[in-house]
């Protein structure tokens, strides 16, 4: 067992934050009902950080619910971003008509990877296919390369496209030996360098997910369980290296749960455990 880094307890939601989170739901939900504004990237972190508390405390009730309900919030911020006119969005079962945006601020690739993870998570073929579904292409004309080729491969991967599976990998890794894909400034969206340290962060946090599909894709279940053991150990000692103990963040690791999940969908077996992705998690046990 890969146990979780230790972090400061108190960082972690209490019952009033999370009464309070639930306050903050509804009175979205009525503004949006009334046809005011409402920020739906900065609303799913919301039930994002309920979830996430939920998990560390092991509880498993509100968990599906409050990623699916991220998911959902995610989602409609892509369409509103992409849309060019009124748009409807559908949060826990209701139709909200919401007007379009016109910054793609919180549409980035890396955004689409997450939701592409949540979707995985939750196990909603109807949910993978709506992000995949999302021309996140269009929205970023100027992206980091390294999750524009990361897109690349996992639409590919999703469309069993070997022949885009297989280039992307290898441009993946190649940007990864080269430090590539870091922007100077993202709110920006202009200049993209190499950066000192930028292989490491690469090739530690994000580079490790793409390889685990990759085996699954192939159906490598021991290089599947070696990679997730190799990843999880580096990350770790990464964020206690960095001090990023406390960043909410790095506690759990929804991308690299998506990741499980899929490949438990798929047949292969995990055998590393793990506190930064629990296997009652990817195995939906908290479903049942």
């Amino acid at each position: 067992m890969i146990k979780r880094h230790i972090f400061a307890k108190e960082k972690l939601a209490n019952q009033q934050t999370l009464d309070h989170y639930k306050s903050r739901l509804q009175k979205s939900y009525s503004r949006m009902t009334e046809g005011r504004p409402v920020n739906l990237y900065a609303l799913k972190d919301t039930p994002l950080d309920v979830a996430r508390t939920h998990i560390i405390k092991c509880s498993h009730g509100d968990v599906f619910s409050n990623l699916e309900l991220c998911l959902q919030l995610g989602i409609g911020h892509f369409k509103r971003v992409l849309a060019e006119g009124l748009v409807e969005i559908n949060i826990n079962d209701l139709i909200y008509e919401l007007s379009p945006l016109d910054d793609g601020y919180g549409a980035s690739f890396y955004d689409w990877f997450f939701l592409f993870s949540l979707a995985n998570l939750i196990g909603s073929k109807e949910s993978v296919a709506e992000v995949v579904d999302l021309d996140v292409e269009r929205i970023n004309s100027v992206a980091h390369p390294f999750w524009s080729v990361g897109v690349k491969y996992l639409k590919g991967y999703v469309k069993n496209n070997k022949e885009v599976v297989s280039k992307s990998i290898e441009q993946i890794r190649q940007l990864v030996l080269e430090g590539a894909g870091l922007l100077i400034d993202e709110s920006q969206r202009k200049s993209i360098v190499l950066i000192e340290g930028g292989a490491e962060l690469l090739g530690v946090l994000w580079s490790p997910i793409f390889e685990l599909y990759d085996d699954v894709f192939y159906g490598s279940a021991d290089q599947f369980n070696l990679t997730l053991e190799s990843y999880v150990s580096q990350k770790k000692e990464y964020i206690i290296n960095q001090e990023l103990e406390d960043d909410p963040r790095y506690w759990v690791d929804f991308p690299l749960l998506g990741c499980c999940a899929y490949a438990i969908d798929q047949g292969l077996e995990i055998t590393v455990e793990t506190e930064y992705a629990p296997r009652w998690l990817y195995e939906r046990i908290f479903l049942s």
